[in-house]
């Protein structure tokens, strides 16, 4: 009965035309009770599901007893069924039995979500972001503005942390740029130093960076690539999901595009 005491802008539910938003395995049975406890009783009709899938990898998965934990009618056991992995209890399967419409975070993710073993009539949604700068930068700038702009929260940010404000620095990074091949392949881990999380830090160094590099083995969609073309930040991405949809290649005959992209990857 929750449903009916859950403010939705005035529109009664049962009646009005309501659309229930899921996203990923975590909020995948809302479609599952729409179904048993609603549709199937004759009550909310005119609703609808849509389940938003974020990342298929995490499917919420488990042995198949977990079924009697859900309190559903016995009949509705087959669609937790999924056998791929073998016999398990998988509440993402669930979910996109039932729900009304399927989309992914973007269209190159569902390109890559319809294989020979199954797809659902997948459809992608870039995700989106506030094109508006925020008040996190050392100072705003716009396209017309963007090279003192930039310069201006480069230098800001070299001054909080520590580094000389100067542009030719003589740390040598060309001169390790010929052995990244070599050293890839000893098996080796990258280990970065950063106590904590700060999301103004996290701007500034978007807007005074000049590149940022994703090399992302799959990305359903990705922000950060937003967030670098929205400070001026040229990206470079693995053509995968929806860093293909979001990275128009740069094109040095018509001077378009808004990054670089590279296809293969070992």
């Amino acid at each position: 009965m929750v449903p009916w005491h859950v403010p939705c802008g005035g529109v009664c539910y049962g009646d009005g035309n309501l659309a229930f938003i899921e996203n990923d395995w975590h909020t995948a049975l809302l479609p599952v009770y729409l179904k048993a406890y609603y549709r199937d009783q004759g009550l909310m009709q005119y609703a609808r599901s849509v389940l938003v899938i974020h990342n298929i990898a995490h499917q919420g998965r488990g042995p198949v007893d977990d079924f009697f934990f859900v309190d559903l009618p016995e009949h509705h056991k087959d669609l937790f069924k999924f056998h791929i992995g073998g016999d398990h209890f998988n509440i993402f399967a669930a979910g996109l039995k039932t729900a009304d419409r399927v989309v992914t975070v973007s269209h190159g993710y569902a390109w890559e979500l319809k294989t020979s073993e199954g797809g659902w009539g997948l459809h992608g949604i870039i995700n989106e972001n506030d094109w508006k700068l925020g008040h996190y930068g050392y100072t705003n700038y716009s396209l017309e503005t963007l090279s003192s702009g930039k310069a201006k929260c480069k230098a800001a940010l070299q001054k909080e942390l520590g580094l000389p404000i100067h542009e030719d620095v003589p740390k040598g990074i060309d001169l390790i740029a010929k052995a990244i091949p070599w050293l890839m392949s000893q098996d080796v881990q990258l280990v970065r130093g950063w106590v904590g999380f700060s999301v103004k830090m996290a701007h500034r160094i978007t807007a005074g960076a000049d590149i940022l590099l994703m090399p992302s083995r799959f990305e359903p969609c990705g922000l950060n690539q937003l967030y670098a073309m929205n400070y001026g930040t040229v990206p470079v991405v693995h053509a995968v999901g929806g860093l293909r949809d979001t990275v128009q290649p740069f094109d040095p005959f018509n001077e378009s595009g808004l990054g670089w992209t590279f296809d293969s990857a070992d």
